[in-house]
């Protein structure tokens, strides 16, 4: 997405401005601007930066994180069919991967088993 840096945003943080522009909240915005995902003029800036009228906003959309991998992990798994699966999740296991957690989830483990 591009847009130009329009009067009415002139003087404002570039997070307020990509939040209004991408309809997305300004926590997402900040998050987008830190991981590179918007650039000002072609450059990479911070999330407080001000934007001057008739500068050309670039975002793009955050790269996916790449799909879950099987792992083999312990698992106690006192029932199952088709449909159905009792597991006994160990405490502090995370149940799936996201921020800040990658591998070692439970949802790895079940896809492995």
């Amino acid at each position: 997405m591009r847009a130009v840096v329009g009067p009415d945003d002139a003087g404002q943080r570039i997070d307020r401005i990509v939040a209004r522009v991408a309809g997305i909240s300004r926590a997402v915005a900040g998050r987008l601007v830190r991981e590179g995902g918007v650039l000002l003029d072609g450059e990479m800036v911070d999330a407080r930066h001000r934007a001057r009228s008739g500068q050309i906003l670039e975002i793009t959309e955050p790269r996916p994180p790449r799909g879950l991998q099987p792992e083999a992990l312990p698992l106690v798994v006192p029932y199952h069919d088709d449909h159905l699966a009792v597991i006994e999740k160990p405490a502090g296991m995370v149940v799936h991967p996201g921020a800040g957690r990658r591998t070692g989830t439970l949802a790895a483990a079940v896809l492995h088993r």
